[in-house]
This record gives C-alpha cells, sequence and structure tokens, in this order.
C-alpha cells in the first residue's frame, strides 16, 4: 500500500496536551555511551547528517482477526520528527495521531539513522515493521547509504595498508547489494551498521597516524 495512500496526516508533532507514550525498540545498536568512546574524528553520529529531515513517513500493516469472524488488514501511518526524536502514529482512518517516544534497549530515543524500510520497532508493545516509506525519506537514506559507503570503503582502504591481513566489513547479507551498479535499495540499508564500521575504522586509524 503506497504511502500516499495513508491517512491524513500533520506536518508536526501533536500538541503537549495529547498522550505522549514511550515504548522500546526490539532493534539492536549499541549506546551513546559507546558511541563517544575512542579516538574518532566525529564524536556524535547525528552530526553526519547536517540535511536532517523534518519528518521521515513509514507505513506498516498486518492482519488480525475480526470480532464477527474472519480476518481484517490493518494500517499504520508512523511518522518521526527528528528535531524531537519524537513519533507520530495514526492506525488505520483514526483522526487523532498518538505521539510517542521510542527508544532502544539502553532506554534512549532511537534517531533517524536508526530507522530504514525492514527495521522493527515496539510500537504500543507491538513488535511493528516498516513496511513502506514517503519517496523523500527513501530518497534521504539512499543518499546518505551512498556517501556512508564511498567514505567506508575509503577508510577501508587506508586502514587496510596498516593490517597485515586485509579485511572488509559488511561484505555480507544485504550489504553485499551495494556492489551492484545502482541497485534498487529502496531505503532498506540500516544507517547505522554503516556509522558503526566508520567509528571502528576511524578509531583503527588514528592508532596509525
Amino acid at each position: 500500500m503506497p504511502v500516499s495512500k495513508s491517512p491524513s496526516r500533520s506536518n508536526s508533532p501533536s500538541s503537549p496536551d495529547n498522550r505522549v507514550t514511550t515504548v522500546s525498540s526490539s532493534h539492536h545498536h549499541q549506546s551513546s555511551q559507546q558511541q563517544q568512546q575512542g579516538g574518532s574524528s566525529f564524536t556524535s553520529y547525528d552530526g553526519m547528517f547536517p540535511d536532517m529531515l523534518d519528518v521521515m513517513e513509514f507505513e506498516s500493516w498486518w492482519t488480525e482477526r475480526s470480532p464477527g469472524g474472519g480476518t481484517q488488514r490493518r494500517y499504520i501511518l508512523i511518522l518521526y520528527f527528528p528535531s524531537e526524536s519524537q513519533f507520530q502514529v495514526t492506525v488505520d482512518d483514526s483522526k487523532t495521531p498518538l505521539s510517542l517516544k521510542v527508544v532502544n534497549r539502553y532506554g534512549e530515543p532511537l534517531h533517524a539513522y536508526d530507522l530504514y524500510v525492514g527495521a522493527v520497532i515496539d510500537v504500543l508493545g507491538r513488535p511493528t515493521t516498516l513496511m513502506s516509506a514517503s519517496l523523500r525519506t527513501i530518497t534521504w537514506l539512499e543518499s546518505h547509504m551512498k556517501r556512508l559507503w564511498k567514505r567506508k570503503l575509503l577508510l577501508e582502504e587506508k586502514v587496510n595498508k596498516f593490517r597485515p591481513t586485509p579485511l572488509h566489513a559488511l561484505d555480507n547479507g544485504i550489504f553485499r547489494r551495494l556492489k551492484e551498479s545502482n541497485p534498487a535499495l529502496g531505503g532498506t540499508i540500516p544507517l547505522r551498521k554503516i556509522l558503526d564500521v566508520l567509528r571502528t575504522l576511524d578509531d583503527e586509524l588514528s592508532l596509525y597516524q
């Protein structure tokens, strides 16, 4: 179901009068405290994205049993506002969105680079897969994926000059598709994984220089 057919959405988080719920993400990644350790030349992942979107738009759906028998497909529109680290969800045709603070296993808010098509986050106690995204969101994700991947290859080339045996990170699974010419990835690559590798490579390179 294309995102453009989703329920009506607002351009900013709900007012403070709306209920705000904090839920936990099931997607694994390291804490901000871990990110800030080491001798990396960049101190935060957020600083890697100067052109942050004002809102990221995803959609999910699932099938559940109807009270009268049979099944019913439910749809949920998920908006994420990076400046507030806040989510806003609208289920089916509801006209009242619900504001959420979705956190990781360390109790820290999720970031824009944690979100991608295929990511699983916990929304109101339900593991929710981000099934699709708006064109603007996908374009932003793919643009930064390609930029970060090029940086990863460059750093890896530099670090491998000092290693006894050259290594190549993220050289399998979904990242193997990055080797294809102009792959249509559709925003499915987790940017955080590339950022984690960049930090590791940057820390290692700083030991040699």
